[in-house]
């Protein structure tokens, strides 16, 4: 019983497959294989087989002498122990209507075709006939209801437990299951590759689209030449645009652009809790505890505030993407003899909490010492 096990399908096989690596495959697969799917090799091994033999119980391959001698078939490349073993094969091609039991096998599938449309108004599914390798006899037919729901996904259709076939929202063209049209929008439409980043799965007919969507939901750059770059002029932050301006594009601007544009908006990256009005919230708080009718006690606000260690995480994240940003501005400014800004200056020095406390201050740096001061 086991050496008549198929490797593929492992159920038990009256006629056996066996190659010159001896590895037993039952028929119905071994011509799956070799006619619908176009290989010859094994499936274990991964041997080219250029010839199989079918027989009725598991033997070497070797131990035949004379294979030439016995019936075969060179378009699959089988040989057969005998020729009742080779109309087993041929009735597994056979195009046979399952409604009309006298009628005779049609040539080919497509007569089959004919002549369920046209007599039992049934059709099957191109998709499935192209795409799933079936035999004749496996091919389902629908009537138009049943091919119909047949082709809606389950999304579309929750009446049935069909995965259906999904169509694309540009091209109007289903396809076999979720991975053949994902390969389909891979290779011929465009994507975000910000949202992918970010886990989204956003796609667009054409590049006019993608572009639309950069400008909208991301910050795209539209200065000097990057107006005909492709994908690499959008920026997923504000910081990241100011960065790239002030390395690409500061030559054409003024000293006072490019000034204001090495100025980062630190409340644009940094959010603080902000703390309840203690007098009005907690002469209403009549809730359980010891602290909540104290005068000038202070709480958080109702939302849930994030943990301590994911401020400690964003905070670092934030101060490096900062801190990037600063030092692309200087090299960009190199020329430049002007005094340093204090934002600049607060960025290099101190932390980002800082330079939110200190953003609405009147500090000022001393200009920088002339060189006859310094040499005296």
């Amino acid at each position: 019983m086991e050496d008549s096990t198929c490797v593929i399908c492992a159920q038990t096989a009256d006629l056996l497959a066996v190659g010159q690596c001896d590895h037993p495959v039952c028929l119905r697969c071994s011509a799956r294989m070799r006619k619908l799917k176009k290989t010859n090799q094994c499936p274990v091994c991964r041997e080219d087989l250029l010839e199989v033999l079918i027989m009725k119980e598991r033997r070497p391959f070797a131990s035949f002498r004379d294979i030439k001698s016995l019936p075969g078939d060179r378009d699959l490349g089988m040989r057969f122990e005998n020729r009742t073993m080779r109309t087993v094969l041929t009735k597994l091609f056979e195009s046979r209507c399952k409604l009309c039991a006298d009628r005779e096998p049609e040539p080919t599938f497509a007569r089959l075709k004919t002549h369920m449309r046209s007599v039992h108004q049934m059709f099957n599914c191109e998709i499935c006939e192209e795409h799933l390798m079936l035999y004749p006899e496996e091919i389902p037919f629908f009537s138009r209801a049943d091919l119909a729901r047949h082709r809606r996904p389950r999304d579309e259709d929750t009446t049935g437990s069909n995965p259906g076939h999904p169509e694309c929202e540009f091209c109007h063209e289903r396809y076999l299951d979720q991975d053949a049209l994902y390969i389909h929008l891979r290779q011929d439409h465009f994507w975000c590759h910000i949202c992918e980043s970010r886990r989204i799965q956003a796609y667009f007919d054409d590049y006019a689209a993608v572009r639309q969507h950069f400008a909208s939901a991301h910050f795209l750059c539209t200065e000097g030449n990057c107006v005909n770059e492709k994908f690499t002029s959008v920026f997923a932050n504000r910081l990241d645009e100011q960065a790239h301006r002030a390395r690409e594009h500061s030559t054409a601007m003024s000293r006072s652009e490019v000034r204001q544009l090495r100025q980062v908006d630190v409340g644009d990256y940094f959010s603080f809790p902000a703390l309840g009005n203690a007098a009005g919230a907690d002469a209403a708080d009549t809730g359980r505890g010891g602290h909540g009718n104290r005068p000038g006690h202070r709480r958080y606000p109702e939302t849930a505030a994030p943990s301590h260690r994911a401020r400690g995480y964003q905070q670092r994240d934030d101060d490096l993407a900062l801190g990037l940003a600063m030092s692309a501005s200087a090299q960009a400014d190199a020329a430049n003899t002007a005094a340093p800004t204090r934002h600049q200056v607060l960025a290099h020095c101190f932390s980002p909490f800082l330079i939110h406390s200190f953003a609405s201050s009147s500090f000022r740096l001393p200009p920088p010492p002339s060189s006859s001061s310094s040499s005296s």
